[in-house]
């Protein structure tokens, strides 16, 4: 299990999550590809939000096709389907004509070293909005493309790195921190308490509920540095990802440990026997396991640049 978390630490990109999107994109020919997507406040009078893309096509290739920038937002006008199989059917023209904003792409500049640099801001004045960064390709050619999209929300001060729907993530870490804090202390005290005059205090059931508080505490942890990283420099780290939403499925997991014991009184009407640990991880370790690479996949899946889920 180690070798397996010091390979995804490892392998995996930084987290989607953050308000800098990094990456490679291969634009096919009269194609839509969406790079990333940002919530934004609103206000009537200042500025939403900012986005700062660099394009550059890699290794100094030369292209004379004909691209866009387009800019999108989750009104039906701009994004009247969330099936990207629509988009791919759309025209050139359509393509511009459903797009809230669009500059033409000079290939000359993202064929440099620097790339072709774009600064947009946004206004918001009734509701926080997604908004969609595409690039669509007009001409009967692919290209490479590598891009750098930095989002800001500046309306939301120290906290202006992190998407509208992700606003508050580091109060919510740190309240659910203290929380788990101290119910851990109060589990610990109570063992220490039970010690004294029974043997309660290595009861399997009190041993699952004390991990399960302790892993839930440990990925409070590591989440909120995951996401003060993110306010500090718009980019967090998937290794403290990862390590939090690990501790997070192990909480879960000692939850459903101790439900299914429970449930086949185990641990009450009959002790735990040497044969129903080995049954009992058969059953909920794949489980856990799958449900923690089903959300890392999830939450990393291209459909994610597309959709407001």
């Amino acid at each position: 299990m180690s070798l397996f978390l010091s390979t995804l630490f490892l392998i995996a990109p930084l987290s989607a999550d953050c308000s800098i999107s990094r990456g490679y994109s291969y634009v096919r020919q009269g194609t839509v590809d969406f790079l990333t997507k940002f919530c934004f406040s609103y206000d009537r009078t200042e500025v939403a939000g900012i986005f700062d893309v660099n394009l550059r096509i890699p290794n100094k290739l030369q292209h004379n096709g004909t691209a866009f920038l387009l800019l999108l937002d989750d009104q039906a006008e701009s994004y009247p389907d969330d099936d990207i199989g629509v988009w791919k059917s759309y025209s050139c023209d359509e393509m511009l004509y459903h797009s809230r904003w669009w500059q033409k792409i000079d290939m000359a500049k993202v064929a440099e070293l620097k790339g072709q640099s774009f600064s947009i801001h946004l206004h918001e004045r009734v509701r926080p909005r997604w908004w969609f960064v595409a690039v669509a390709s007009c001409s009967a050619a692919n290209f490479p493309l590598t891009y750098t999209v930095h989002a800001k929300n500046p309306l939301l001060g120290w906290q202006a790195q992190l998407s509208f729907d992700e606003a508050g993530m580091v109060h919510i870490c740190i309240v659910f921190l203290l929380i788990n804090v101290a119910l851990a202390l109060a589990q610990f005290y109570a063992k220490c308490d039970l010690a004294r005059d029974t043997l309660w205090s290595t009861h399997p059931l009190v041993r699952v509920i004390t991990a399960g508080l302790v892993c839930s505490a440990g990925s409070q942890v590591f989440l909120f540095m995951h996401y003060r990283c993110i306010t500090i420099g718009g980019e967090g780290w998937s290794s403290i990802y990862i390590a939090g939403k690990f501790l997070q499925a192990s909480s879960k997991c000692c939850v459903m440990t101790v439900l299914l014991l429970v449930s086949l009184g185990l641990c009450v009407s009959r002790p735990l026997g040497s044969r129903d640990l080995p049954r009992l991880l058969a059953i909920l370790a794949p489980l856990c396991l799958a449900g923690f690479l089903l959300e890392l996949w999830g939450e990393e899946a291209s459909s994610r640049t597309y959709t407001t889920d």
